[in-house]
């Protein structure tokens, strides 16, 4: 692992740079030598348990966003919430980001999760869905994307009918609460259905829960 910011600087005896960061005791100099480091992978575990955040975050910024391990491990187990967020800031894988979404214990950065979420591209999200099976995942997805077909592709992985019947009621776009309506009656049948139709306020899904349920009683008597 290569730190490509360092191009233009003086040659800097590696060793020394290494032994003021690891054992210096004033936080500026020791980010500053950090940020000189040409191969920080020598000293990246140690990093990761020094006890000054300053350190960690400089890391953060020293290390590109490939190091996919390292800031996925600092994202997920950083003590220190600024920690966690900024490494956030350069992932992108789509599971993690939604992990921690989900459960982070700190609100901070579960919202930082959310948004490192909705910038990342929409084939990586659309591809995500077809490899994910974690339902609280899927749901997650069929909640909060931004895009109304990867909310209805999330849809059609679904089971759970509270779930569904959220999405049904309070989706903004139609045609995803018409895709929720949908499944809720390819995997529940016609009961579940009615339970749509009556908390709904929406004449168009109402209507369109009716037509499901008519057709339903007319493969009956098939």
């Amino acid at each position: 692992m290569k730190n490509t910011q360092k191009k233009n600087l003086p040659d800097v005896d590696e060793n020394t740079l290494i032994y003021a960061v690891l054992h210096g005791k004033d936080t500026i100099a020791r980010c500053a030598a950090l940020k000189k480091i040409i191969n920080v992978e020598t000293i990246i575990d140690v990093l990761l348990h020094d006890g000054d955040s300053n350190i960690r975050l400089a890391l953060i910024e020293t290390i590109g966003p490939g190091e996919k391990d390292t800031l996925t491990r600092i994202a997920l187990y950083d003590e220190d919430k600024y920690v966690r967020c900024a490494a956030l800031m350069k992932i992108s894988d789509i599971e993690i980001l939604i992990e921690i979404a989900l459960h982070d214990k700190d609100e901070d950065v579960r919202n930082t999760a959310a948004e490192q979420y909705e910038h990342t591209e929409r084939y990586a999200r659309s591809k995500a869905v077809e490899r994910i099976c974690d339902v609280k995942a899927l749901i997650y997805i069929a909640m909060r994307d931004k895009d109304a077909f990867i909310r209805q592709e999330a849809l059609k992985k679904i089971d759970d009918a509270e779930a569904l019947t959220e999405v049904a009621l309070n989706d903004k776009d139609k045609s995803v609460r018409c895709a929720a309506v949908r499944r809720i009656n390819e995997v529940h049948g016609t009961e579940a259905l009615v339970k749509v139709m009556q908390q709904s306020d929406d004449r168009y899904i109402r209507k369109y829960v009716r037509r499901l349920a008519t057709e339903n009683e007319r493969d009956k008597r098939k």
